[in-house]
């Protein structure tokens, strides 16, 4: 398959469909408009030069291309082969009970459109009986999607709020707008498999899991794809986990994204579950959490994370009474993560202001596990005043060119704080508060000098050779 930065598969109808529209030199430019003005007389939506009453209609005459018609005040219609849907500009409510659009096959591009509402359509995708899927768009049975200049408002739905889909097909979004939809369990934005994603905005969407975007795949599908260009999560909330953006199973994900001021109890900005591949890039910045993983919580799975920013995200401890807060930056639950080239800064959490890695011990295979390549951490702090943990916790940890500078995180280790059972580490410590290593065996170490090599044991506590 691609890799993270190569370009997508080979996707011939995108390039092959043409774009409807009243740009000069489509179909001979102003005498095509004065023609489809003429055809649109009355009509709901023209197709193949005539016009039909309703949209619906004109669509089960299997037309290649639609275009709808001003006057138009609602859409809510099923799409069942390949078709160009030119919406003209135009805003759109969707009926109650339904979608505003279902795809039930084909591949299907639409354009300059906005659709708001929606309730979405009972479907049995994933063996829960039937539950409403794709607030306003349900594109779960498309071969294929691609929706330019295109807004999404205020869907509800069990599984994608907003849009919902494919379930094993390309998905290509640009210059979209999915806001203010609501996922009773999974998915206020959108719930998809991966796909191609250029100048798009995911903001204020809701969900129990997942405010913003989900891209789940199954082991079953194989690796997917996930290229996001350019496109912003903002301000979406989750009751649970994964606040903005959520990745689970075998992913490959560029990510040119801005994922800032989401919130969730875990995971405010980016939650992994059982993740495995590469990501490239991100900028997580801003986002909180009640109990955990502000800007980003793994759980399980294997990571390696290049060119990531991990910034100015904190664990509120809301509703923890006296518990702490755990990963400002980075909460690692039973995961191997490896960071490259991470600029993590400024993030604010009780244990592990920067970064927490907790679990089981990493078995030979792989497991609980933090390799920091590269990394810098920087300018953390305790959330609330008393706070005992460090800037690195970690029950298992490689550090290598790693920095941890100017942090101070409570009555422990302003810089690492560790229980593990063998830990390698070789990094540059500096200005941490009130020390920079804590080992849970023998209590603060003495100073470890620039790019020292520190190893700890649960017997013999650390040493620097």
């Amino acid at each position: 398959m691609p890799s993270p930065t190569s370009p997508a598969r080979a996707r011939p109808w995108l390039s092959a469909l043409p774009l409807l529209g009243c740009t000069a030199g489509a179909r001979g430019g102003e005498k095509v408009d004065a023609e489809q003005a003429l055809a649109c007389d009355g009509a709901a939506a023209v197709a193949d030069g005539l016009p039909y009453p309703t949209v619906q209609a004109a669509l089960d005459g299997r037309p290649a291309a639609l275009r709808l018609c001003p006057g138009l005040l609602e859409l809510g219609v099923d799409v069942l082969d390949d078709l160009i849907l030119d919406g003209g500009g135009l805003e759109l409510a969707a009926p109650a009970g339904r979608s505003a659009l279902r795809v039930l096959g084909g591949a299907v591009h639409v354009h300059d459109l906005t659709l708001i509402g929606g309730d979405g359509d009972l479907d049995d995708a994933f063996d829960e009986g039937q539950r409403a899927i794709g607030g306003v768009v349900n594109a779960w049975r498309a071969r294929a999607l691609r929706l330019d200049r295109v807004a999404l408002r205020g869907g509800l739905a069990d599984w994608g709020g907003g849009l919902m889909g494919p379930e094993d097909g390309d998905l290509a979004l640009t210059d979209v707008e999915i806001t203010g939809s609501t996922a009773l369990r999974l998915g206020g934005g959108a719930w998809c498999r991966g796909g191609r994603l250029t100048r798009v905005r995911i903001a204020e969407n809701t969900g129990d899991y997942v405010g913003g975007l989900a891209v789940r795949r199954g082991e079953e599908l194989g690796p997917g794809e996930l290229v996001l260009d350019e496109v912003e999560i903002r301000d979406n909330r989750a009751r649970v986990q994964g606040g903005g953006l959520h990745l689970a199973g075998p992913v490959e994900a560029t990510l040119g994204v801005a994922v800032v001021g989401n919130h969730a109890e875990q995971g405010g900005g980016l939650l992994l579950i059982d993740h495995r591949g590469g990501l490239d890039g991100g900028e997580l910045r801003g986002n909180t959490a009640s109990a955990g993983g502000a800007g980003a919580q793994v759980v399980r799975g294997q990571t390696t994370w290049a060119g990531a920013v991990i910034a100015d995200n904190v664990v509120t401890n809301e509703g923890l009474g006296d518990l702490e807060g755990v990963g400002g930056g980075v909460w690692g639950v039973e995961a191997g993560l490896t960071l490259k080239s991470a600029e993590v800064s400024g993030n604010r959490g009780a244990w592990g202001a920067g970064l927490m890695v907790a679990g089981r011990a990493a078995p030979p295979e792989g497991g609980a596990e933090l390799r920091l390549v590269g990394a810098r951490f920087a300018d953390h702090a305790p959330e609330a005043s008393g706070a005992t943990g460090a800037t690195i916790a970690v029950s298992g940890a490689r550090l290598s060119g790693t920095a941890a500078i100017h942090n101070g995180v409570g009555r422990m280790a302003g810089g690492l704080w560790t229980d593990a059972a063998a830990v390698a580490l070789q990094a540059t410590w500096s200005g941490n508060r009130p020390g920079d290593t804590w080992d849970a065996a023998s209590g603060p170490l003495p100073s470890v000098r620039d790019g020292a090599l520190l190893r700890c044991t649960p017997v013999g506590g650390c040493a620097a050779p």
